[in-house]
């Protein structure tokens, strides 16, 4: 059903980025951004963003019962953090523009979503000049990002994509052409058509699907509309354990290498899965029913594994995606956490890691 009505935009803004009602209730918005290499000043007044109503329809077909989560601390640590879920919407934006630098989405010089990057996320006012030759027609859904990553690609901005396409399946798919070859291999995987477009472009219509507000906490309605495009595994997985190897990034155990040799007489198989395809990943993740890993991108993989498999993460600072995504998905959980050394880096723990490899087995 399409709404519209006055004040939309500014209850999209509050419902979408709880932090910014009390700015939005402000007669003008002041605030300082970066966009790319150039600083600008960002002022917008209520009123303004109240002009653009009739450009805009918001339907609403996510059925999803708003509740809030919880996550203790580390250990000894009497810290809870929580986050309250909320149902999103879907947009149609006529007459809008798309920004594949950013990720960006906007009309005139309003900009109303973005992508998980380094752009505040609020209502900006910029100018964007884009050519009249750089035009669309018909409806269209667009992704970019400022830096892509697997994670943030998988857990967030694909089901965004994919609810996008239920809304519209006729529309035409963009992706910004600096995406990695991950997001053209997954798009590829969903048989999802798609064409590359680079810098910023202007569109008859524009679908949008509204984003989790917390990137540190997987949308449970997110998870659910990615099993449903990937399935899961019929059957009783087979007895296999993968290793999240992290020896070729930058963030990594001082020992990772170590840890990642060590861990096979648990029957645990090393995969650097930036090395792997798409498809492949996915086929390694169907055949198991444990994985293990330093924190990062790769462990979104568990995505893929049969329901009531096991995880272990080792983390270093307190980070609460891959448990509360491990929870949604019905797997068991437990985290390890690293020593850190008097240089400030972060080296595994090999006991503790080995008691929560045995568990995990």
């Amino acid at each position: 059903m399409s709404l519209r009505g006055k004040g939309l935009i500014t209850n999209y803004f509050s419902g979408l980025f709880p932090h910014l009602r009390s700015s939005l209730d402000k007669s003008r918005l002041e605030l300082h951004r970066t966009l790319g290499a150039k600083r600008v000043v960002l002022e917008a007044s209520e009123n303004e963003l109240g002009k653009l109503d009739d450009q805009i329809d918001v339907h609403e077909k996510e059925a999803f019962e708003p509740h809030r989560i919880e996550v203790r601390d580390f250990p000894d640590s009497k810290k809870i953090h929580s986050h309250l879920y909320l149902a999103r919407k879907d947009l149609v934006i006529h007459k809008g523009w798309f920004d594949f630098r950013t990720g960006v989405a906007g009309i005139g010089k309003y900009a109303l979503s973005q992508s998980k990057t380094n752009i505040a996320r609020a209502g900006l006012v910029m100018s964007l000049p884009i050519p009249e030759t750089r035009v669309v027609t018909g409806l269209a859904i667009c992704a970019g990002m400022v830096r892509w990553n697997y994670y943030h690609w998988l857990v967030e901005e694909l089901p965004a994509l994919l609810r996008a396409t239920k809304l519209a399946p006729e529309a035409q798919v963009f992706i910004g052409h600096d995406a990695p070859r991950f997001v053209l291999d997954s798009l590829n995987f969903l048989q999802i058509p798609f064409g590359l477009k680079k810098g910023s472009w202007r569109f008859d219509a524009l679908v949008l699907a509204t984003r989790n507000s917390d990137i540190g906490w997987p949308h449970p309605a997110d998870i659910k509309v990615l099993l449903e495009a990937f399935g899961r595994p019929s059957g009783p997985a087979k007895a296999g354990a993968v290793f999240a190897s992290r020896v070729l990034a930058s963030r990594k155990l001082t020992n990772e290498e170590e840890v990642s040799k060590w861990v096979q007489q648990f029957a645990f198989t090393p995969l650097l899965f930036e090395q792997l395809p798409f498809a492949e990943q996915v086929r390694s993740m169907n055949e198991c029913d444990a994985v293990a890993g330093t924190h990062g991108a790769g462990l979104a993989n568990m995505l893929f594994m049969p329901e009531e498999s096991r995880v272990v993460e080792i983390v270093q600072t307190f980070k609460p995606c891959f448990e509360i995504l491990a929870r949604v998905l019905g797997h068991d959980y437990d985290r390890v956490y690293a020593d850190k050394s008097w240089s400030g880096r972060y080296r595994g723990n090999i006991r503790a890691i080995e008691a929560a490899l045995i568990s995990a087995k």
